[in-house]
């Protein structure tokens, strides 16, 4: 069973299998992304991601349960994100770059974990104005540039950072990139990754609740949530 047929870019459709038997989890192979499933109870779930830069149109999902494969159509809509001013900023280090790389790519591929959330997400800043949203088309000078696919906001400096849902800390420290760094794991591939905190206050492997804070917010808070290796649209609500 899927929660939907049709999504918008940056969206995501949740996957339900049940009414099998044995203990090999299910196959679920498309051009949306990796997918994984998680136990649930009476069977599986997996989540699909329609990142923000997902071709528009039908995708084939073919899963396959105790060795029969059944296939469905997901269709993924355009969705116009609109536009935001930014200003240019220098170029990272190859050794910045290299140094994420190594640490938090890593986590796209990580096993999956039951699923640890319920309801929607909060925001992890209590007070904001967003700089730059999700999957808006930057614009430097008068030039446009790339698509976000995260969102920064402007945030109130020494404010608690807080864990967006129930989850578990899979890496918290300074990066050269994105400063003082914090990545939780909500479940069935979904991670929250929280970007230049002003100070960390959780260790990687300790269990978070929502609401609960992972750090101390700086001027600016640049947050990314994604299935696996795909940017989607927060489920903050």
């Amino acid at each position: 069973a899927f929660s939907a047929e049709r999504v918008e870019q940056g969206g995501i459709v949740g996957v339900r299998i049940s009414g099998m038997t044995g203990d090999t989890a299910p196959a679920v192979e498309t051009d949306l992304g990796k997918i994984q499933c998680a136990r649930s109870p009476g069977g599986w779930r997996a989540y699909i991601p329609a990142a923000y830069n997902a071709s528009a149109g039908a995708h084939e999902i073919r899963i396959t349960v105790n060795g029969e494969t059944l296939s469905r159509t997901l269709t993924v809509l355009p969705k116009d994100f609109g536009t935001a001013e930014v200003e240019a900023e220098p170029a990272p280090t190859e050794a910045a770059n290299t140094e994420f790389r190594n640490n938090i790519w890593p986590l796209y591929e990580l096993p999956v974990r039951e699923k640890l959330w319920s309801g929607g997400f909060i925001c992890p800043a209590e007070n904001y104005l967003i700089l730059l949203d999700f999957g808006q088309v930057k614009v430097t000078n008068g030039q446009q540039g790339s698509r976000s696919n995260s969102t920064k906001l402007y945030t109130i400096p020494g404010d608690p950072a807080r864990a967006p849902a129930d989850g578990v800390v899979v890496f918290a420290g300074n990066l050269a990139l994105t400063g003082n760094t914090v990545v939780i794991d909500h479940g069935c591939g979904m991670r929250s990754y929280l970007y230049g905190l002003d100070a960390l206050s959780v260790s990687e492997g300790q269990s978070v609740e929502r609401g609960q804070a992972v750090g101390a917010l700086g001027e600016d808070l640049t947050m990314d949530f994604k299935l696996g290796s795909k940017s989607v649209k927060s489920m903050v609500s």
